[in-house]
């Protein structure tokens, strides 16, 4: 009886084969994770957008207070947004994170991690102002997220619409985009 064992070269060849298998698909688990983050941002914003509705019912259709601040990519504005919506309304802090941005540690002018992609929308920049949105032609976003993060243009909230991307809005307004 005669053993047949395999060659040097057939093992490396095996193992060649292999690693190029695992590298594309692996390559392709991170084009499948990246898309499946765009539906879990728009829940995000859908969540916030939601709780943004809450507290207007809660406060007499008035906008929460803006925080004491005029950059709204400052840790003092980020924390009161986190910490407003968690005590009273249980938004856990990464609901403010898209993945995508998260993944990419998306930071401000100065460096600084920012732990918002979603910044609320004062409007007309009248904090406390009772709203008067989305009547007749004129369309505001609640939140906005800070960039482009999907492909498509900024992710926005709009309380009649839900979470449209802002290629999308100025498409469905007729506006040409680039």
């Amino acid at each position: 009886m005669s053993k047949k064992a395999f060659t040097l070269i057939e093992v490396l060849a095996v193992l060649v084969i292999l690693s190029i298998l695992a590298t594309l698909s692996f390559a392709g688990y991170q084009q499948y994770m990246d898309k499946a983050a765009g539906p879990v941002c728009m829940s995000n914003l859908r969540n916030l957008g939601n709780s943004f509705q809450n507290y207007l019912n809660d406060h007499g259709n008035k906008w929460p207070p803006h925080p004491n601040t005029s950059d709204p990519n400052s840790e003092v504005s980020e924390n009161y947004w986190i910490k407003l919506f968690e005590v009273h309304y249980q938004i856990p802090a990464n609901t403010w994170q898209c993945p995508i941005l998260k993944k990419n540690r998306v930071a401000s002018s100065n460096g600084r991690i920012l732990k918002l992609h979603y910044i609320p929308s004062l409007f007309d920049g009248t904090p406390g102002r009772p709203m008067e949105l989305n009547s007749g032609a004129k369309k505001h976003p609640w939140l906005m997220e800070i960039s482009d993060a999907h492909g498509n243009g900024a992710l926005m909230f709009f309380p009649q619409l839900g979470v449209v991307s802002m290629n999308q809005f100025l498409h469905d307004n007729g506006v040409k985009s680039n």
